[in-house]
């Protein structure tokens, strides 16, 4: 029988992998009523802190800003022009999804459904 000490060690070692979940490359697609289109993250994780980029491709790349993690969920911005995407995302393992919102003056255009898988 383990000690609590070795299950203690267990339950903090598996919520560190958990905790450092983001970091990686994530393809992904945006689906909504008009159709799908691909959706490309490029994330890293230190501790609580969350950076990177978000775009379609490799070339449409912008960097996110006011990310944060909460648990097994991300939250971040991508400026575009005059508007924000917005995205929320629940990560399980190597897969992401949650939605996201293009806002312009803090008013929601239009919101899809997001999922990502590591690469």
């Amino acid at each position: 029988m383990r000690s609590p000490a070795w299950i203690l060690i267990g339950v903090l070692l598996s919520a560190t992998a958990l905790f450092e979940g983001a970091t990686g490359r994530w393809a992904g697609a945006i689906v909504d009523d008009q159709g799908s289109s691909p959706a490309l993250l490029i994330l890293q994780q230190d501790g609580t802190k969350l950076t990177g980029t978000a775009g379609s491709d490799d070339n449409d790349r912008h960097g996110i800003q006011n990310a944060t993690i909460e648990g097994d969920t991300l939250r971040f911005e991508v400026p575009r022009g005059e508007a924000v995407m917005a995205v929320v995302l629940k990560i399980n393992g190597d897969e992401m999804s949650g939605t996201i919102e293009l806002k312009r003056n803090n008013q929601t255009v239009r919101s899809a459904r997001i999922s990502f898988k590591r690469q």
